[in-house]
């Protein structure tokens, strides 16, 4: 891929271009606005994002999926906002709410690889913060949904020869951010977070998306421990196994602290717990109306994964 010139031009560049082609749809500034206030009108709040029947839609059924396991049956949003609270709520309607510009235009086979990986990792990073560290994980599941929001950006405004870059990632045991990092200065994670922070999202979202804990310059480790960043890097190290079929990313993924807490587990339970992963994946997928690819077993890919690490250790 040629270099596209000074990383923090070309960043700004980038930045400036979304900001005139994609915004945030009205319902989702709105809400941004209602809960600035620390004592938010929760009237106010659900008669806005009623406004948008889809979007209400989408937040009901995901509510009532497996996902969230609520004992009793939400029918409208009195009773989410009742039941969830208002911040639960208000990152449902960040993460729902994408401009349809960025989408538009993409390859359906790069557009469905990028949603197999997207939905793996936040329902993962959900799942984990629910089984394994006993925390809510609304924060993570939406930073887990927007975190790749760069990588639709630079296919938009970069086009071929970031395609080739994918191409070349892709089935190769490499990280993109990187590869992305030693073709161009920067990475998608960094450009997601300039692109949540300039349409004004809460700033631990931001952080989650866009803090590294990989010894890059913007590491979590140098600027203090974040969990959500935390949660998010390891569900991307899961989602890169399980989605994009990537075994030499389940080495790195076992070192992490939760991947030692992972490690505990017994296979029938590390089993299952990936089949529930790869069930909540195909029930979103399904309910915001999302094609994913064929072909990709989860529980099989994990157990190539398991084998090659294995070969590895062995060598």
């Amino acid at each position: 891929m040629p270099a596209l010139g000074d990383p923090p031009l070309v960043v700004a560049r980038l930045l400036a271009r979304a900001d005139r082609l994609y915004s945030l749809p009205a319902v989702a500034m709105q809400v941004l606005e209602l809960t600035r206030d620390p004592k938010v009108d929760t009237w106010a709040l659900r008669q806005c994002i009623e406004n948008d029947p889809a979007l209400t839609s989408k937040i009901l059924r995901v509510v009532n999926s497996s996902l969230f396991g609520l004992s009793g049956r939400v029918s409208d949003l009195h009773q989410a906002l009742a039941m969830l609270g208002t911040k639960p709520l208000k990152l449902l309607v960040l993460g729902f709410s994408l401009p349809p510009g960025l989408f538009a235009g993409v390859a359906g086979d790069v557009l469905a690889r990028y949603w197999r990986h997207t939905l793996t990792r936040a329902v993962i990073g959900r799942e984990l913060c629910e089984r394994l560290l006993d925390a809510p994980g609304d924060e993570v599941f939406i930073a887990g949904l927007l975190r790749d929001l760069g990588v639709l950006l630079l296919i938009r405004e970069v086009g071929e020869p970031y395609l080739q870059l994918l191409e070349k990632v892709q089935g190769t045991p490499r990280d993109l951010a990187e590869v992305e990092s030693e073709a161009i200065g920067f990475d998608h994670r960094e450009l997601s977070a300039r692109l949540l922070a300039h349409w004004g999202l809460p700033e631990t979202l931001v952080e989650a998306v866009g803090h590294r804990l990989d010894g890059g310059p913007r590491s979590a480790a140098k600027q203090g421990r974040r969990p959500a960043a935390e949660v998010v890097h390891v569900a991307e190290l899961f989602a890169q196994v399980l989605a994009d079929g990537n075994s030499g990313a389940l080495g790195r993924l076992l070192d992490t602290p939760l991947g030692q807490r992972l490690r505990r587990l017994s296979r029938e339970e590390l089993q299952e717990l990936v089949a529930d992963f790869e069930a909540k994946v195909c029930q979103l997928a399904d309910i915001l109306s999302l094609k994913l690819p064929d072909g990709l077993d989860y529980q099989d890919v994990l157990v190539e994964a398991h084998e090659q690490l294995a070969a590895a250790a062995a060598e």
